[in-house]
């Protein structure tokens, strides 16, 4: 027995006529009629048939899943999807330790060649200061010899007297000055400076959200709903009188509605105007 003709007798059995059923399942009377005669041509296929179909079989006491398999055939088994193989990277660069290690040698040495090199320059311009004064002292000795005048003899003590310290020359102190060098940047074996002046920090503002779009529908009678969102498929079934269903996308919301008179919604709270006749079929497409 094919499908209409089990649906057909299952109605009369209850004594239902089509204009009954077509009052309870808001499907309109040429549908069914098709439905029972086997000739779905010009129905809405795909998802409204199964709608149709489950409707009917729903009215007239029919087990909905028989119906449907008996129309489509059982269900294609779930797709078994392999897990990824996941494996630990391997890491075949410098160790950190090494690298660490490494950077603190180099800046120790360029520390300690910068230290060597302040000491050394002080200590030759000291040197550089004492041998000019040595030269001027001679030169003063060599010209108190050619004037010709002799020396006064040295006065000798009386007792008790203690003879006083003979002059000594006075050295003026040497005055190393020492030209301030900004220190310069210590490089690493890669070639890149390891210390570099602070770079101005800015806070990144954060971007702005993007509109988010939230469609709210209310089914008020038997309604088959598809509902897609950016892509991604929510709902797929039938929908009783009174139930609701929110549906949040980014880009844009797909619906399909098997009767544009069963079911009203809102978009970000704004309600829409009417979707259609009783058993029209009302496809929408919502984008921001």
């Amino acid at each position: 027995m094919s499908t209409g003709a089990r649906l057909r007798r299952a109605r009369l059995d209850r004594g239902l006529t089509l204009d009954q059923v077509s009052n309870s399942t808001k499907i309109q009377l040429w549908i069914l009629n098709a439905i029972e005669r086997d000739d779905l041509s010009h129905v809405p296929g795909g998802v409204f048939i199964r709608g149709y179909l489950a409707a009917f079989a729903r009215a007239v006491g029919v087990d909905t899943d028989e119906i449907l398999t008996e129309h489509f055939g059982p269900p294609a088994p779930p797709a078994v999807t392999q897990a990824p193989d996941i494996r630990r990277p391997v890491y075949t660069g410098t160790p950190p330790w090494q690298a660490a290690a490494l950077t603190v040698l180099v800046i120790a040495t360029a520390v300690v060649w910068s230290h060597n090199w302040r000491a050394g320059a002080t200590v030759a311009a000291r040197a550089n200061g004492l041998s000019r004064t040595g030269k001027a002292g001679a030169a003063g000795k060599a010209s108190e010899a050619t004037s010709g005048v002799a020396a006064a003899p040295p006065v000798a003590p009386t007792s008790g007297t203690v003879p006083a310290a003979s002059a000594q020359p006075t050295v003026p102190p040497v005055v190393t000055a020492t030209a301030s060098v900004p220190p310069e940047p210590i490089v690493g074996t890669a070639g890149t400076a390891l210390i570099e002046p602070p770079e101005p920090t800015t806070e990144p503002t954060a971007p702005s959200e993007p509109d988010k779009l939230v469609v709210a529908l209310h089914a008020t009678g038997d309604v088959w709903i598809e509902a897609t969102a950016d892509g991604d498929r929510k709902v797929y079934r039938l929908f009783k009188p009174g139930e609701d269903l929110e549906v949040d996308a980014q880009k844009e919301v797909h619906l399909v509605i098997g009767d544009a008179s069963a079911a009203t919604y809102t978009v970000n709270g704004v309600p829409s105007g009417p979707l259609g006749g009783i058993g029209v079929v009302r496809e929408i497409t919502i984008t921001p």
